[in-house]
């Protein structure tokens, strides 16, 4: 299992994004999932529906080996099958199984090349760039601003009665090795840039024999979208009620730590009287923003706050999806 690993840069094949009340369509072919999202006249790019099942293709390469041909490795597989033949007959000899385990399995450098969230590349931003360009947005960046941040990663490998990694055995081994290998990201281009020693493993891919699937446990960023806790007319109601009351509830307050107590008391009645339900760390939220620390009063200019409403970021999004992973035939 692999535990978090930091943000993910993402590759996207087709996205809906809409300007106003215009839809923008974003045609990008290059994957084939489709990708909802919108983008502001910022470059604020929001997905809003993550593919809940998708496929990673991932670039594969036989990168050193001691014992096969580095040029060509559907090559390379054929030959692997004379190795498997002698493993077999050597089944009284675990010693010398052991020893062509060795051979092909450990001895072989396999260089793995891929997206695990394969959404955005350079390709969907030049496509987003263009896409609003044609509705009259210019900026120079495009962001996506709820990207995902991956938790933990589950690596399943199913193999055919006859894939040579199913008669090597030690199935556990390449799933650590792959685990491994998925973990190691490039943080210039989000890349996944990981190595395997498994041989066997990379030609049962290759072969049809082997299936790999991921499930990926992660969250869904809300940095940049809010929860409303108290709505302007409320705090307009508030503060009428408040500023209408005759000075002398302050009269024995003769600290600000008093005269904000006695202020926190009014506006908790106040928001009582008009059956709103807070949690406590709203309430707190709220007293932060209408309370001016400096006197222990209510602020005096509330206009920001009647117009916008006094809001808080949204709890970051569990997301689940489910990858088969695939090695790109050379």
């Amino acid at each position: 299992m692999i535990k978090r690993f930091g943000l993910i840069a993402f590759s996207i094949s087709y996205a809906i994004a809409s300007y106003g009340n215009t839809p923008i369509t974003i045609n990008y072919s290059s994957v084939d999932h489709a990708v909802p999202a919108t983008v502001d006249t910022q470059g604020n790019i929001t997905i809003n529906q993550y593919p809940k099942s998708f496929r990673i293709n991932s670039n594969v390469f036989l990168s050193s080996s001691q014992n096969y041909p580095l040029d060509n490795l559907v090559n390379t597989c054929k030959s692997i099958n004379e190795d498997l033949a002698i493993y077999k007959s050597f089944e009284n000899a675990p010693f010398l199984q052991t020893h062509i385990k060795e051979r092909v399995r450990e001895s072989n450098t396999i260089q793995l090349n891929t997206f695990l969230l394969p959404w955005l590349t350079g390709e969907f931003y030049i496509a987003a760039k263009q896409a609003a360009q044609d509705v009259g947005i210019n900026t120079n960046k495009y962001t996506v601003i709820n990207r995902l941040s991956i938790q933990e990663l589950d690596i399943s490998i199913a193999l055919a009665d006859d894939a040579v990694s199913n008669i090597i055995g030690d199935k556990a081994q390449l799933t650590r090795q792959l685990q491994s290998a998925l973990e190691n990201t490039d943080l210039a281009t989000g890349q996944q840039t990981g190595q395997i020693n498994a041989l066997d493993l990379t030609c049962d891919m290759l072969m049809g024999k082997a299936n790999i699937n991921l499930k990926i446990n992660g969250s869904e960023q809300q940095n940049h979208s809010f929860d409303t806790i108290l709505y302007g007319n409320q705090i307009q109601t508030i503060a009428k009620s408040i500023n209408t009351l005759p000075q002398a509830f302050y009269k024995n307050a003769a600290t600000i730590p008093d005269k904000t107590k006695i202020t926190a008391y009014l506006i908790g009645q106040e928001i009582n009287k008009q059956n709103i339900d807070l949690a406590p760390i709203d309430v707190n939220t709220v007293l932060k923003h209408l309370i001016d620390k400096n006197t222990g009063m209510l602020v005096n200019d509330l206009d920001q706050l009647t117009s916008n409403g006094i809001t808080k970021p949204k709890p970051e999004q569990d997301y689940q999806g489910i990858a088969t992973f695939k090695f790109k035939k050379i």
